[in-house]
């Protein structure tokens, strides 16, 4: 599950790769086993978010009332807050650009991209 998390968060600038997720989801093998983790990225990345934004608060309360220095330290969270966000932005974008593909998919262009689908089909007939 983590390395189809990973390609989604790839696929938002590989379209190689997010054609072969796209055929994944219109067969409907990948938001399947998703979901629940990709709710519990989003869920810990925003958890991240606000844990961070209150510690870098904190942090620049202390160098308000006692002296500047003590607000460098706020850097930490809000690169922690920053990462979270970025991961949970790449998360989004290649989903949505995943997403978008599966709908435009036809049935040819799945047989182009699976071959597997090609042989159940002459196995069939």
């Amino acid at each position: 599950m983590l390395t189809d998390l990973i390609a989604i968060f790839k696929a938002r600038r590989d379209p190689a790769l997010a054609a072969r997720l796209a055929a994944k989801l219109a067969q409907g093998q990948l938001l399947d086993r998703l979901s629940a983790p990709l709710f519990m990225v989003h869920l810990i990345a925003w958890a991240v978010v606000l844990t961070s934004l209150l510690l870098a608060g904190l942090f620049l309360a202390a160098a308000a009332q006692f002296h500047w220095s003590a607000g460098i330290p706020a850097v930490l969270p809000l690169a922690a807050g920053s990462l979270a966000v970025f991961v949970h932005v790449g998360l989004r974008r290649g989903l949505a650009r995943v997403r978008a593909m599966a709908e435009n998919l036809t049935d040819q262009g799945l047989d182009r991209i699976l071959p597997a689908r090609n042989e159940e089909k002459e196995g069939a007939g």
